[in-house]
């Protein structure tokens, strides 16, 4: 018993031998290997000369526009155009790349200098706007890319107002069915727009071959005739001269003005003879032919025009049938109307139902009807009508 007792205490007194030699070899290690969450590593000061870092190294390009990037006209003239050279510097140490990726209309054209500045250099860049159409208030411009980070898009634009400060009313001339031998007469206003000295120095009728039968004068444009913000003008009187040859016309106008700027006025027209004929929609009046179509044989047809006299010697002048052909084509003239401006008179045609059968639609064979009258007139003194017809 008393040797069990004696081991326990040996063997509790070597394991706490042991666990002190233990602590003893390793007390110095404990500290080396502790790890800590709350070291905060000391401040640096970025603005100190040690740690700041240099940019003087990085190459890249600055754009800068000198002046304004829109740039006002003002007022301007309709159809004239204006330009304005916008200067763009480059600032920085590398080479700044330019390219125009679009302008906001069509009338804005932008120009490039050159497609690179180098580093401290200076390069023109011109937009030029063409007044087309008056406008209130315009602005365009042109869109430039460049490879600056800061600005990669640079926008520069023109604004202003296009004003029409010299114009012409109206715009077209359509004379139908004038004389060719009384005169006839049209005014044309041409307005001015702050222009005290306007005036307007010629016209020019510019088909040479029938200028003969027009003229022209100028007088100042009656102040109640003014239009919009127009505070000056002229009258122009045109006139046409007896003797103008018979059928349709183009006499196209030129106004020159002390402005340097003509305006133009389509003139057409068509001149007949003071005694002419007038028959709807059946008559063609510039061939005088007469369509009756088809008559069945035993029916007969008739038909009315009207033979128009007109001109200052209208109530002088008088209009007879000399003749007609086939024999199978009848033409009477009625008794006159006379108006204010014409004197009208019937003109009927008749194809008699006992007519044999036979074609008068023009063919080489048989050609048209014919029906011929005679007037006093000394410009017309006959006229005739073909008759286009078939008895079947």
């Amino acid at each position: 018993m008393k040797i069990w007792i004696g081991l326990i205490i040996a063997a509790i007194a070597g394991l706490g031998f042991g666990l002190g030699l233990t602590q003893y070899e390793f007390a110095g290690v404990g500290s080396f290997l502790r790890v800590s969450n709350t070291h905060v590593p000391e401040s640096v000061d970025e603005n100190s000369p040690e740690t700041k870092v240099s940019t003087s190294d990085v190459k890249r390009p600055r754009a800068k526009i000198i002046g304004d990037s829109v740039y006002e006209f003002g007022t301007i003239e309709q159809d004239t155009k204006d330009s304005h050279v916008f200067k763009l510097k480059n600032e920085g140490n590398a080479p700044l790349k330019l390219v125009i990726t679009g302008t906001t209309c069509k009338c804005t054209v932008g120009k490039l200098e050159t497609d690179s500045i180098p580093p401290g250099e200076i390069a023109e860049i011109e937009l030029t706007y063409e007044a087309k159409q008056p406008t209130a208030v315009y602005r365009h411009g042109a869109t430039i890319r460049t490879n600056d980070p800061d600005h990669p898009t640079i926008k520069l634009s023109v604004s202003g107002v296009v004003e029409n400060r010299i114009y012409v009313l109206p715009t077209t001339i359509v004379l139908s069915r004038i004389s060719s031998n009384s005169p006839t007469e049209f005014q044309l206003s041409v307005f001015s727009v702050r222009h005290p000295e306007f005036d307007v120095t010629d016209v020019v009728f510019t088909n040479s071959e029938i200028a003969e039968f027009f003229e022209f004068d100028v007088a100042p444009l009656p102040a109640d005739m003014f239009q919009g913000s127009a505070d000056g003008g002229k009258l122009v009187t045109v006139r046409t001269k007896p003797g103008l040859p018979n059928g349709p016309f183009r006499q196209d106008l030129r106004v020159e003005t002390n402005s340097g700027k003509p305006l133009f006025v389509p003139f057409t027209g068509s001149v007949i003879a003071d005694v002419s004929i007038a028959g709807g929609v059946k008559f063609n009046s510039d061939a005088s032919l007469f369509d009756m179509g088809l008559i069945e044989r035993g029916k007969g047809a008739e038909a009315r025009l009207l033979v128009l006299v007109k001109g200052e010697n209208r109530d002088k002048i008088n209009v007879k049938v000399a003749g007609s052909s086939p024999s199978t084509l009848k033409a009477e003239l009625g008794e006159p109307t006379r108006g204010k401006k014409v004197t009208r008179y019937p003109l009927k045609l008749t194809v008699p139902p006992d007519s044999p059968s036979g074609s008068y639609l023009g063919s080489k064979a048989s050609g048209f009807g014919k029906v011929i009258l005679e007037t006093t007139d000394p410009r017309n003194k006959e006229l005739t009508v073909r008759v286009r017809f078939a008895i079947e």
